[in-house]
């Protein structure tokens, strides 16, 4: 009973750091640091901390695909800078 009640918990455990080691390899924030929030009416391209992408018709995309649209950094948030 006892041996079996640890190897539950050994097991219980392991999928716990796999489901942890999976969601943070997985980006959850949605940040890789080559990643940009573009705004297409405006051509510019922000941070996903930048208060001018609040409320805006935007999508993530990566910094090269931004510039391959025409797509200018923010001066506020200067992204790729960091």
């Amino acid at each position: 009973m006892i041996n079996s009640l640890c190897r539950k918990t050994v097991l219980l455990t392991q999928i716990v750091i796999c489901v942890i080691l999976l969601l943070a390899g997985s980006g959850c924030s949605a940040n890789h640091k080559d990643e940009v929030v573009v705004i297409l009416k405006t051509k510019s391209y922000h941070t996903d901390e930048c208060p001018r992408v609040n409320m805006a018709n935007a999508q993530v995309l990566t910094i090269a695909e931004a510039k391959a649209l025409d797509c200018k950094p923010c001066p506020g948030c200067k992204p790729g800078t960091r």
